[in-house]
Parts: C-alpha cells; structure tokens; sequence
C-alpha cells in the first residue's frame, strides 16, 4: 500500500530526499520553493511517497490561496 506524507521539510531534509532521485527538475529544489514562498507568497507543500517503508517518490508543490476563499 502507498503512503503519502506531506509533512514539510527543512532544507537539509528536502536535500537529501532530492539526492535519491536523477530525474528532479529545477521546479523540485527547495530553493525554488523558498523563492516562490518568500516573494510571490506561495506555500509550499512537500509531499513523500512511500510503499512498504521505501520512498519511491516526492513531489514539491506550491499553493496559492484565493483572496476571496482564505
């Protein structure tokens, strides 16, 4: 069965989880969410996929609120 945790990681952790793959784009790099955080007000969301204890994915998204929904 395939987990999903999204609980958000430092730098140093998102790194690390980054270095097992070869296929990430630049859109993947915490430094890209950062940036997207601090000047356009994006949060961002990192997700780990994992099955049976092994990590076989991660995803790094951005969100952003409507102004009108909060």
């Amino acid at each position: 069965m395939i987990s999903i945790d999204t609980t958000r990681r430092s730098q140093g952790e998102w790194h690390a989880l980054v270095e097992q793959f070869h296929d990430v784009s630049i859109m993947q790099l915490w430094e890209y969410g950062h940036v997207k955080e601090q000047l356009q007000g994006w949060e961002v969301v990192h997700h780990v996929f994992s099955e049976n204890g092994t990590i076989i994915g991660i995803a790094q998204g951005v969100v952003r609120r409507l102004p009108i929904l909060r």
